[in-house]
């Protein structure tokens, strides 16, 4: 059945969403960006003064009966062998914590395989949602460790440690912005509705200009502005259909969501030229429904 065009954006944004898959990758998973990368951590994390970061590769097999591969947003080491997960997630699929502790398990694996006696290396994840994770709180950043129940404040294991920011909870005007990280914060939550460059940009640091000056649309090639309009339609799409499914109480939407996603992705990778096996091979799809579409 041909779907109805339904292009989310009838202009040209000034800045891509720094916070999408799509745009935090591209501002701090490029690996010309590590400057920006190592703010950000800086930034985000109170015990570490990261002078180096290396990117890894993101992507990591997980064993189910049918095989799969999840990706991480940026997957990256630090100077002192500290391994650090960042993921950023707009929509509320209600297992974002469950997510957290799986992909720690993998990256804590990768090391297992290489020491064999379990000397781990520290491992951070940096969780950063544009939903709220904790309502029983109204401070947007949380830290978790492991600690012993019985005694408050004791750890037992200072070698993992999680974040999460929760953008909602994070309100603040320009003329509050007391730190880095407020003006970080605010830039991530907000940039993507702004039309021009807030003039307190110009006094703060260059990594925050950097950020903003990353995120510019109209520096994007052609085929970077379609993909960017193209994967942040699918994102909002496909929050809308989380949404939906949450509400209902029916994983059977989300399935649905999926489906629908991945048809219009090969729909719009279609427009664009690419070949079928391109397009099967990156949506799953057939290729009797990928020339129907």
């Amino acid at each position: 059945m041909k779907t109805e065009e339904t292009n989310l954006y009838t202009y040209e944004p000034v800045f891509f969403n720094p916070v999408s898959d799509w745009g935090f990758h591209q501002i701090f998973g490029n690996p010309a960006n590590s400057r920006l990368l190592r703010f950000l951590l800086n930034t985000i994390i109170d015990d570490k003064n990261i002078s180096t970061v290396t990117l890894r590769d993101p992507n990591h097999q997980y064993i189910n009966v049918e095989g799969g591969k999840s990706v991480f947003d940026v997957y990256c080491a630090c100077d002192d062998g500290t391994n650090i997960i960042v993921e950023v997630q707009m929509a509320n699929e209600g297992n974002f914590q469950d997510r957290a502790f799986a992909y720690s398990a993998m990256a804590v694996m990768d090391q297992a395989k290489k020491h064999w006696k379990y000397h781990l290396d520290k491992l951070y994840f940096i969780g950063i949602t544009n939903f709220c994770m904790f309502d029983d709180q109204k401070k947007y950043i949380t830290r978790a460790k492991l600690c012993d129940l019985d005694i408050p404040g004791k750890s037992i294991y200072d070698n993992y440690l999680q974040i999460f920011i929760e953008l909602p909870k994070f309100v603040a005007d320009d003329s509050s912005l007391n730190d880095e990280r407020d003006k970080l914060l605010y830039i991530l939550k907000y940039l993507r509705k702004m039309k021009a460059v807030p003039e307190w940009v110009e006094k703060s640091s260059e990594e925050i200009r950097m950020i903003c000056e990353s995120a510019k649309f109209d520096q994007l090639s052609e085929s970077e502005k379609m993909e960017c309009i193209m994967r942040e339609d699918e994102q909002i799409r496909w929050e809308k259909a989380v949404e939906h499914s949450l509400k209902q109480g029916r994983a059977e939407g989300r399935e649905e969501g999926e489906i629908v996603k991945q048809r219009e992705i090969a729909a719009k990778m279609k427009s664009m030229g690419m070949p079928v096996e391109t397009i099967c091979e990156a949506t799953g799809l057939s290729p009797e429904t990928v020339a129907g579409l």
